[in-house]
C-alpha cells in the first residue's frame, strides 16, 4: 500500500478504529507507530491479506504497549512478555473483525 498523505493515514486510523476499540488500544498509541507498523496493522487487522512475519507480530505487539500490560499482570519484563506469548495468540490477535463488527462503528464517522 502506497501511502502518499497525512489523509491516507488518516483512513487508515478510521478502518482501523474498530479494532484499536475492541482492544482496547488507544487511537495515540496508533498515532505512535511507525508508518511501516501502521501499514502492516492495516493490512493484517483490517485487510486480512498481508501476513506477518512472527517478529513483525511480535514487534507490533509490543510497540502496541501489549506487552507492558502483560508484564503489571504478570510481574514479568516487557520483552519477557512479549516473547512469552505463542504464535497461535499472535496470529488469533491480529486476525480482522468480522464485517458485522466493523459496520457500526464506521458509520458513527
Amino acid at each position: 500500500m502506497k501511502i502518499s498523505n497525512h489523509k491516507d493515514i488518516e483512513k487508515l486510523k478510521q478502518e482501523l478504529r474498530p479494532w484499536l476499540k475492541k482492544r482496547r488500544i488507544s487511537l495515540k498509541t496508533f498515532d505512535n507507530l511507525p508508518l511501516s507498523q501502521k501499514i502492516w496493522l492495516h493490512g493484517a487487522a483490517y485487510i486480512g491479506t498481508l501476513s506477518l512475519s512472527d517478529a513483525q507480530r511480535r514487534t507490533l505487539y509490543q510497540n502496541l504497549g501489549l506487552g507492558e500490560r502483560r508484564t503489571e499482570k504478570r510481574g514479568q519484563i516487557g520483552p519477557a512478555a512479549v516473547e512469552s506469548t505463542k504464535y497461535e495468540e499472535l496470529k488469533k490477535f491480529f486476525t480482522p473483525l468480522a464485517p458485522s463488527e466493523r459496520l457500526h462503528d464506521l458509520y458513527m464517522y
